[in-house]
């Protein structure tokens, strides 16, 4: 298969209501105001400093080569960024009015830049829409982010994640020119839907060993891969890009071997519980020709259709 070279960061913010009842007479007092920090509302793209942020309105017409809103985390513990797209979307080209080349490289609408040595200092994005840019949104930088029920739709390639230790759920990924690409070791990618892309979830990536003071190995840290979706991806109709796709290069679960030299680099990944179907090329790919490298459904069975090699479970 050809790779797909795409080029492609945030808790919810929970307000208390506190209720004070008096003890005599019992009287429910209304609620006090919250006096904790409230979340600035975003109205337009430019915004760059780590903090707690809403999205206040949807934004359209974003120029395609712009980044629309990039997060950095901070040098200093808990600086973590949250972005709550509270039901908003951000277009980088209004519906109607086409798509602005055809070109996977460029910039995303949404760059998380993690610069923290934790998780608290990561960046969770969450709650909304990324729709018709080049790119959607990219995790990068130091990691420890959270991407959670996002809809990615109609961009030139959804996800690019190139940043360790982050947390991917809950998103629809659908009808873009691919669809979520994992370069970096990804913590949980669990429960997202990932249906008529050009291609599914390319994991160019893997777990890692553990060691003792010694340099011995004592075990391995798993990527873990585990109930998700990815059917259907292809030059269907539902997806715009269907014209780019090329007939049976589709996947849905994709372990490449980028360089047979450090074959390590795309191992130990658990890929558990997952459906893949109906991909105009294969279901599920390993391109270390074993069952071992990476461990396939041997705790959970995946619902897979075209398989290669044919040992996957």
């Amino acid at each position: 298969m050809k790779n797909p070279k795409s080029i492609i960061g945030g808790l919810i913010f929970v307000t208390v209501a506190f209720a004070v009842v008096l003890a005599s007479p019992r009287v429910l007092n209304a609620p006090l105001a919250y006096a904790g920090p409230q979340p600035t509302a975003i109205t337009a793209c430019g915004i760059y400093d780590a903090g707690n942020y809403v999205l206040a309105n949807n934004i359209d017409g974003v120029p395609q080569n712009q980044v629309c809103i990039t997060f950095s985390g901070k040098k200093t513990s808990h600086s973590a960024t949250t972005f709550n797209m509270n039901g908003n979307h951000i277009y980088c080209s209004p519906p109607g009015t086409g798509i602005n080349g055809v070109s996977l490289q460029g910039y995303a609408a949404i760059e998380a830049v993690g610069s923290g040595p934790g998780p608290k200092d990561g960046i969770t994005i969450t709650n909304g829409i990324v729709a018709w840019c080049q790119v959607g949104i990219r995790l990068m930088g130091t990691g420890w982010d959270t991407l959670s029920g996002m809809e990615l739709v109609d961009n030139g390639s959804a996800l690019y994640v190139d940043s360790p230790n982050n947390t991917v759920t809950n998103n629809w990924v659908h009808s873009n020119g691919s669809g979520i690409d994992l370069y970096n070791f990804t913590a949980t990618f669990q429960n997202n839907k990932v249906q008529y892309n050009c291609g599914g979830v390319y994991i160019d990536s893997g777990g890692y060993a553990t060691y003792d003071k010694k340099g011995n190995v004592t075990g391995y840290v798993y990527q873990q891969i585990i109930n998700n979706d990815a059917s259907n991806n292809g030059p269907y109709a539902q997806n715009v890009w269907a014209f780019i796709c090329g007939s049976g290069n589709a996947y849905g679960f994709w372990v490449p071997v980028e360089d047979p030299t450090q074959p390590l680099v795309t191992a130990y990944n658990s890929i558990q519980g997952n459906t893949a179907t109906g991909n105009d090329g294969v279901d599920a790919e390993d391109d270390h020709g074993n069952c071992s490298a990476n461990n396939w459904g041997t705790i959970t069975a995946n619902n897979f259709g075209v398989k290669n090699p044919a040992c996957i479970n």
